[in-house]
């Protein structure tokens, strides 16, 4: 269980990629040093490399609680499992750089005064190419071009 200390604010940090751990620190240490913070960083089982680097870059004692989760087809469906282990009632602000429905899932279910995005880049393309459609422009046949005094 994660000890909830009542007396500081609590912050949780959710991180996808060893960028977003960086955004999550710097955050961390600019506004929160005093707080209690909880970092859950989510890491793809079949790609080792991302788990080797967040392990070389997190500082265990800069941190009040760690936890890093395998993402696998399978617990992907227990992550919401995690939601006991946080006091609701505590949650100041919770950090994500991750659009995805577990994260969203945290979100609205531990209702923090403050949401902070710290997303890494990746995910602006990725909202980008989901809001932008491509423009299909359709001509009547036979219409012509239009009249001098004619709008398109």
């Amino acid at each position: 269980m994660i000890q909830n200390i009542k007396s500081k604010k609590t912050n949780i940090f959710f991180t996808r990629t060893p960028f977003q751990l960086f955004n999550a620190i710097e955050a961390k240490n600019r506004f929160h040093s005093k707080d209690y913070n909880i970092l859950v960083y989510l890491y793809d089982k079949n790609n080792k490399i991302d788990k080797i680097q967040f392990e070389n870059l997190i500082t265990k004692t800069d941190w009040n609680q760690i936890i890093n989760y395998a993402l696998t087809s399978i617990s992907r469906i227990f992550f919401y499992k995690l939601y006991h282990y946080f006091d609701k009632k505590y949650i100041d602000t919770i950090y994500t750089g991750s659009y995805m429905p577990l994260i969203n899932f945290y979100i609205n279910r531990l209702k923090p005064n403050n949401i902070t995005n710290i997303d890494d880049g990746q995910n602006t393309f990725l909202v980008i190419k989901n809001i932008i459609k491509p423009i299909v422009v359709v001509n009547a046949p036979n219409a012509g071009p239009p009249k001098a005094n004619q709008a398109w």
